[in-house]
């Protein structure tokens, strides 16, 4: 197992990992940190201002995207000389929306968005038109996961015990089921053949290549 350690004096709230294997984390109060090869973190990202509650850290490529439902905002950070640039809007303009209730983000080329009452699809910054299966409900997932080389798109359903497997327009393809999913405080997707998730203090494994 290979250990890093967060910057001294830094909290780890959210954690993410770039294109290039670099492992990125979020202390709301300090900034945003990226390892570096001789396994310490190098600070890429000052403190912003407009930060008010940020839930939800992610990546495409080597852009970072961070998800402040405070602010209502995804905000995007692009490489720079020397570090990321500073916050700035993924959205398009007229785009922007009350996130309030927003859970999680995904991003494989297009940005799948939660919340409590949609699954929102966008490009570009822009939104498109989606639409969930009618028999699932957005207030019952916990989390999602996609990436830019599967083809689905995952949601943990918490209520149910189960794992929704979608097509990416929103057509329901298969569910998983297992009682300890009930619990589980995230997951995961390993080439669209398994599927790993967190329950209490253990990783969970769940086949998927049926």
């Amino acid at each position: 197992v290979e250990q890093f350690s967060p910057a001294k004096n830094t909290k780890l709230t959210l954690i993410t990992q770039i294109s290039n294997g670099n492992i990125v984390y979020l202390d709301a109060t300090k900034g945003i940190y990226q390892s570096q090869s001789t396994g310490s973190f190098a600070s890429i990202v000052k403190p912003q201002k407009q930060w008010k509650n940020p839930i939800a850290l992610t990546s495409y490529g080597t852009n970072l995207y961070l998800l402040d439902k405070g602010a209502d905002e995804l905000f995007k950070y692009t490489p720079i000389e020397g570090g990321y640039s500073d916050s700035l809007s993924y959205f398009a303009s007229g785009s922007a929306m009350d996130l309030g209730s927003a859970k999680s983000v995904v991003i494989d080329f297009s940005v799948y968005l939660l919340t409590d009452t949609e699954l929102l699809k966008f490009k570009a910054g822009a939104r498109e038109d989606f639409a969930l299966a009618d028999n699932i409900e957005p207030s019952s997932l916990a989390a999602l996961y996609t990436d830019e080389d599967s083809s689905y798109l995952y949601g943990l359903d918490t209520a149910r015990s189960r794992i929704i497997v979608l097509d990416k327009d929103g057509t329901l393809l298969k569910s998983i089921f297992n009682p300890k999913l009930k619990e589980a405080k995230s997951f995961g997707v390993v080439q669209d053949k398994k599927i790993v998730f967190l329950y209490k203090n253990s990783v969970l494994s769940l086949d998927n290549s049926q």
